[in-house]
């Protein structure tokens, strides 16, 4: 069908186990096409909780780099506004905070480059209000070393977006690549407006 995209649904599994979803796509001109996956359903989440405290990360930021943001994203596009705070400062300091964790060059379901994208659009019109930070998702881009803060927040996959309120206090969270329409809506309830 020659087309990608990013389709969201939310669904309440009942029990951990084998789960499978088959999806049948439609459109005109083409046959209808029926794709299946198989995915398990952990028991329990090992990523921080909505309404826990978010773990206090000592990311590097471009200061701790001297300014070479190469060094701590594989992003090919600018996103330096996500750089300037780590989630220790920021989940302190008052202001609400937006934490993607993400390898856009790397990623292993090409979703991080333009979930990027949609945080580092949200940071340009924001970064006032709120922090916004991007976590790589290696430490080194050579031998892909996991980063230290994708294991203290146990997450195993990419990307991942999480919102923080004032009181440093995961509020939402969302697995997998996101979209401006998903994402800008609960963005704004987040932010009160």
């Amino acid at each position: 069908m020659g087309q990608a995209g990013v389709y969201v649904a939310h669904a309440d599994f009942k029990q951990a186990g084998a789960w499978g979803v088959e999806v049948t796509v439609t459109q005109a001109g083409y046959a209808p096409e029926a794709k299946r996956l198989a995915f398990d359903v952990l028991a329990q989440d090992p990523s921080p909780g909505i309404g826990a405290l978010a773990p206090r990360t000592k990311n590097l930021t471009l200061s701790d780099v001297g300014g070479d943001r190469a060094k701590i994203c594989s992003a090919l596009e600018d996103d330096s506004l996500l750089h300037r705070v780590s989630i220790a400062e920021a989940v302190t300091n008052g202001k609400p905070t937006v934490i993607l964790f993400a390898t856009p060059r790397f990623c292993a379901t090409r979703t991080c480059g333009p979930s990027l994208q949609v945080v580092t659009s949200l940071a340009q019109n924001y970064a006032d209000r709120v922090n916004f930070i991007h976590v790589e998702v290696y430490k080194n881009f050579e031998t892909f070393e996991v980063a230290d803060a994708m294991r203290e927040w146990n997450l195993e996959t990419e990307p991942w977006l999480f919102f923080v309120d004032r009181d440093g206090k995961i509020v939402a969270k969302f697995e997998g690549g996101i979209t401006a329409k998903e994402i800008v809506p609960a963005f704004l309830k987040f932010i009160g407006g």
